[in-house]
């Protein structure tokens, strides 16, 4: 079912400026793990806030990523067979790495 054009731009906006704060905890927060081992990076990302943010930052910037795709396909991709394939080839690709990316933060952090 596709977003009519309101609902996506809304979401779009949404998504964007929930990765604001987001992204500058991660930018905070990596500035000082720089050259610190795995291990102090490990038990940084067990503490269930980070995990939880790192989740969130995923989540967000895949689907406003996805949405952003979305938008590009649709405006330049004119071919309704080519569009059809295009879209579902990107939904297919944001959702196994983006669920790839929750589970490594998942396997770091809690395993």
């Amino acid at each position: 079912m596709a977003l009519d054009a309101v609902k996506h731009w809304k979401i779009l906006r949404f998504t964007a400026i929930a990765a604001i704060p987001l992204c500058i905890w991660f930018i905070l927060n990596i500035l000082g793990l720089i050259g610190a081992p795995y291990e102090v990076f490990r038990a940084w990302l067990q503490s269930p806030v980070n995990a939880v943010f790192m989740i969130a930052l995923i989540v967000v910037t895949f689907y406003h990523g996805m949405l952003g795709v979305h938008e590009i396909l649709e405006d330049y991709v004119h071919a309704p067979g080519v569009l059809k394939a295009s879209m579902t080839a990107k939904c297919i690709a944001f959702v196994i790495v983006g669920l790839i990316s929750v589970l490594a933060v998942v396997k770091v952090a809690f395993l």
